[in-house]
């Protein structure tokens, strides 16, 4: 990393997310329901301080996943 990208960035401290997924398996299909970010924690993912830019971590999301088998 060269100085100057140094500079322009600044740290940016440790998050715990907590992401879950349960689920049932029968012969020929399954389901499963996720959360991600379960408890929609709000944190940056970088920030630029020259610039005052930030990208921020992603919203809780939850969904439901159905396969099914022949």
């Amino acid at each position: 990393m060269t100085m100057l990208v140094r500079m322009m960035c600044s740290r940016v401290g440790a998050q715990t997310l907590v992401n879950a997924k349960i689920g049932y398996n029968a012969d020929h299909w399954s389901m499963s329901l996720f959360a991600n970010n379960l408890f929609d924690e709000k944190y940056n993912q970088y920030v630029n301080n020259r610039t005052n830019f930030a990208i921020i971590g992603a919203p809780r999301s939850v969904g439901l996943i159905l396969d099914a088998g022949f």
